[in-house]
């Protein structure tokens, strides 16, 4: 599917609360068959923007309990309340890339919200207006440079660490002519891009904020010879995460409206399998208007097929 570029072209505890919150199972978040959040290899320093850092940092367990001053969890991507509800990166990763065959693949059914390219100044209050309507938590996968993150108050991402959702990483620059020139993966560029975003949320929720969730602008399966990146960004604790179902606003041809991008999905979901975990791929990026109309309906159906909603960590 060819994807659109818009940015180039252009007290959650109501959620913790909610029943439709999927608690982690004890046997995915306790199992040590389980794969682990933290990164194999740890330092005590938050990653360089060098391209030679090896991870994120592993905070200790006491720092693990607490909860910073901007809310976050010490040693996570969100607070306290998500922490119910929150999977590893590295989980997810596998239950989308082998599926069913994946040894630890949950029983139950789990949906992850995923959310592309913003912060906006303009879209996301009315999304996170949206998600708290429905009682339901996302990810979000920020640009974390001038396109998003540097570009929008503070208060935004605050207000979503605040309501219960998880901020991941989707580069600093959103460049695919930096990041894959010639669609070739650009390995010094995409980890000292990846480096300067982490940095910058440290920056932002201080240096306790850690994350094994990140996300390539255009998805894993647009570029070639991602092989190296992809063990640069493994070595830092982070694993790339595509989707399995979307909206459509990611589409050279999206769909008119809300409705049409929810039976959109609807058609994903279908050809997913219907999936015990749904990743489903949406923007609310200044030019993303698709996503209020069909977060409804897709909720809904969600919901109704029986799927818990989960934030990746």
């Amino acid at each position: 599917m060819r994807r659109r570029h818009f940015l180039g072209a252009a007290g959650g505890l109501a959620i913790a609360g909610c029943a439709s919150i999927a608690p982690k199972p004890s046997s995915l978040a306790e199992s040590s068959s389980a794969p682990s959040p933290s990164p194999t290899a740890s330092v005590s320093t938050p990653p360089s923007t060098s391209v030679t850092a090896t991870a994120a940092a592993t905070p200790s367990a006491s720092a693990e309990s607490s909860a910073s001053a901007t809310g976050l969890l010490a040693g996570t991507n969100h607070n306290v309340a998500a922490k119910a509800y929150a999977y590893p990166a590295q989980s997810v990763q596998s239950w989308l890339r082998q599926g069913a065959k994946a040894p630890d693949y949950p029983t139950e059914k789990i949906a992850f919200l995923t959310i592309d390219d913003g912060p906006s100044a303009n879209r996301t209050s009315d999304v996170l207006d949206l998600l708290k309507q429905l009682g339901v938590p996302a990810t979000y996968f920020y640009i974390v440079g001038p396109l998003g993150v540097q570009h929008v108050d503070r208060a935004i991402p605050l207000r979503a660490l605040a309501e219960g959702h998880a901020l991941a990483i989707h580069t600093w620059s959103h460049s695919y002519k930096v990041l894959y020139p010639g669609r070739i993966g650009n390995l010094a560029n995409i980890t000292a891009d990846y480096d300067k975003a982490y940095q910058a949320m440290r920056d932002l929720l201080g240096p306790d904020y850690v994350t094994h969730a990140s996300r390539y602008p255009g998805g894993h399966m647009s570029w070639k010879n991602l092989a190296p990146a992809d063990a640069a960004l493994e070595q830092r604790g982070l694993y790339w995460l595509d989707w399995n179902t979307e909206i459509g606003d990611g589409e050279q041809k999206a769909p008119p409206n809300g409705a049409a991008a929810v039976t959109f999905f609807a058609n994903t979901l279908k050809a997913a399998g219907n999936p015990n975990v749904v990743v489903v791929l949406m923007h609310d990026a200044e030019g993303a208007t698709l996503i209020n109309g069909a977060l409804p309906g897709v909720v809904k159906m969600l919901k109704a097929a029986g799927y818990k909603f989960g934030v990746i960590a």
